[in-house]
């Protein structure tokens, strides 16, 4: 997929703004649940130049599992990557929650996809992409037709490809904070990268997702002191 249009100058300085932001603040220590999203969020701070973000993807054999909370898609191991500035971070799997779990101006979309990588020291970075109605979207019609139904089922299917660039905006401009998982084991530190452009989702596709999960959402937490930044127009 494309990069955001932005020169590299302060790449490592905003490297080190996020770095700070994920050593400075802790759930724990704060002695509050995780905090994950909260966006459009009026102090949110905008950063016109940023690290850019570049995704790696290309089509990978279909492997699902139905983990009961969320379908996920196992990413085999070198299947696709994500850089944000110099770090690189290997895909691992994506899911799905109905509706979605993060808030623009307060508001759910109807889903959402959360792909995670981790980088060669384990720490987390994690993309959100939001669904909205529209037009039938290619890259979910290859996985409904495939998804198992039953909690615990797993499904590996070497003659189906599927490309997570195919679900992906155009557009690259992102929201980052520092937060944790949203899912089992909940894990802390992660780089969060919530996409501003979301992508379309028809409503027979939304049916189809919806009666597998729906509301396998965690409640949205406040802020409690931490930054949301604006990257990008």
């Amino acid at each position: 997929m494309g990069k955001a249009s932005r020169t590299g100058a302060t790449q490592s300085q905003l490297g080190r703004r996020i770095g700070a932001i994920s050593t400075r603040i802790s759930p724990v220590a704060n002695r509050v649940e995780p905090v994950r999203r909260l966006i459009a969020h009026p102090r949110a701070k905008r950063l016109q130049i940023c690290p850019h973000i570049r995704f790696q993807y290309g089509p990978n054999r279909m492997h699902l599992l139905n983990t009961g909370h969320a379908i996920e898609f196992v990413a085999p191991h070198g299947g696709g990557a994500a850089s944000l500035g110099d770090e690189r971070y290997e895909s691992v799997q994506f899911h799905f929650h109905a509706p979605g779990e993060e808030r623009f101006a307060g508001k759910a979309s109807p889903l959402d996809m959360h792909i995670v990588h981790a980088d060669a020291s384990g720490k987390l970075l994690l993309i959100a992409v939001q669904f909205m109605p529209g037009h039938a979207n290619p890259g979910l019609d290859a996985m409904l037709n495939q998804i198992p139904t039953r909690p615990g089922e797993e499904k590996v299917i070497d003659s189906v490809q599927i490309d997570r660039s195919a679900l992906l905006p155009k557009k690259l401009s992102y929201y980052t904070y520092s937060g944790s998982l949203t899912t089992p084991p909940c894990s802390e530190g992660v780089i969060w990268i919530e996409l501003k452009q979301p992508v379309s989702v028809s409503p027979r596709q939304l049916n189809a997702m919806r009666k597998l999960y729906s509301h396998n959402q965690r409640p949205v937490q406040p802020l409690n002191g931490r930054e949301v930044l604006e990257v990008g127009p």
